[in-house]
């Protein structure tokens, strides 16, 4: 917290009395750097400022934090088995999951490599987010912006997602679909004033969104063995095109001790060899393996 304390922006609210509001923006290029397993003190307060209330924070060794009307925003890149693996599965239930929009996608783009510098002139993005950033005040939503805004919540914003991995996400649709108009309406024209139009287009983009969250859903609802025993076909595949003979038991384990906890190697073994993924062998009354496919 002091690290994001000292990177606050005061910014002077709209209004007769003179109020403040902490603003500070986090760029992570791999979220799960940030938010790792196990660490609920971070959980706990991102939570508690999500909220946006006055936040006091302190510790025996350092001065008081006090944050008045903090909005903390963080931008984070990550891969879906990253993301399932440091946040979605050990911080399930906590809400933590239901403050992030999350947007997938698999599209690639191949890039200029040897291209001329005015090839990646992107002064005119950043002259938009200096004025993005120069903005302050409270964003308002105008007649028709309240009427679509209201008609669609009471529609549901449909359609809605209908995965139950998505349930502490849907009550939380309709505040997140108001975020959006508010960002569209600056966007596109450093308003803040919310019009029909941006908000049209604001929830076109959390229905695009949302549709594409199949493969990030697949790896949210996976067992913990099902990332061992592909990282385990893998191996003794390339493990025993190496040797040309089947690999022992103990080693095996090994590598499943790697992959997942204790309680888990037994149950993913089983499963190697019932699923048809490994063949097993008995020899002088020890157990081996090798790929059940060997092409």
């Amino acid at each position: 917290l002091h690290s994001i304390a000292k990177m606050l922006k005061v910014i002077p609210e709209a209004g007769d009395n003179l109020t403040f509001q902490c603003a500070c923006t986090a760029f992570i290029p791999e979220l799960a750097v940030f938010i790792r397993p196990k660490d609920v003190e971070m959980i706990n307060l991102l939570l508690d400022l999500y909220d946006c209330r006055n936040f006091r924070y302190e510790t025996l060794s350092r001065e008081p934090a006090f944050l008045e009307n903090p909005v903390f925003t963080i931008l984070a890149g990550t891969t879906p088995n990253a993301f399932a693996e440091n946040i979605a599965r050990p911080y399930a239930g906590t809400g933590i999951l239901s403050r992030f929009n999350l947007i997938y996608s698999n599209e690639s783009k191949v890039p200029n490599i040897f291209g001329k510098k005015e090839d990646f002139d992107n002064s005119a993005y950043l002259s938009d987010l200096r004025n993005i950033h120069s903005l302050y005040g409270e964003c308002v939503f105008d007649g028709p912006a309240q009427r679509f805004v209201q008609e669609s919540v009471n529609g549901g914003l449909a359609p809605a997602p209908t995965d139950g991995r998505l349930a502490e996400y849907l009550p939380r649709r309709a505040f997140h679909f108001m975020k959006l108009c508010c960002l569209v309406s600056i966007a596109n024209g450093d308003s803040l004033i919310v019009s029909r139009r941006d908000a049209e287009v604001a929830l076109s983009y959390l229905l695009e969104a949302e549709s594409q969250l199949g493969p990030v859903l697949a790896v949210f609802g996976a067992s913990p063995t099902i990332a061992a025993i592909r990282g385990i076909e893998t191996w003794v595949q390339a493990e025993y095109l190496l040797r040309a003979k089947p690999l022992s038991e103990i080693e095996i384990r090994k590598k499943l001790l790697e992959e997942v906890s204790p309680q888990y190697v037994n149950h993913t073994l089983a499963e190697l060899v019932s699923s048809g993924i490994l063949k097993l062998h008995t020899l002088g009354g020890s157990r081996y393996f090798s790929p059940a496919r060997e092409d």
